[in-house]
């Protein structure tokens, strides 16, 4: 059935583990200004829909290819 489903909501996992190791190699370098008050960063989950899947499906390709 052509159009059934109209998006989803993905989490960017790539992004996580980015953010982490940028922030780990700051603390280990002395630097915990990165550490926000709540003690809590914000990796913001993506909608997904028929208009912007080829982005996200290219994007995603490239993360995963290292380019």
């Amino acid at each position: 059935m052509d159009g059934a489903i109209y998006g989803t909501v993905v989490q960017q996992p790539y992004e996580f583990g980015y953010k982490s190791v940028q922030l780990m190699s700051k603390i280990l370098a002395g630097d915990k200004s990165g550490i926000p008050p709540g003690k809590q960063i914000f990796i913001p989950t993506l909608a997904i829909t028929g208009k912007n899947v080829n982005d996200y499906s290219d994007r995603n390709s490239q993360v995963h290819s290292g380019k």
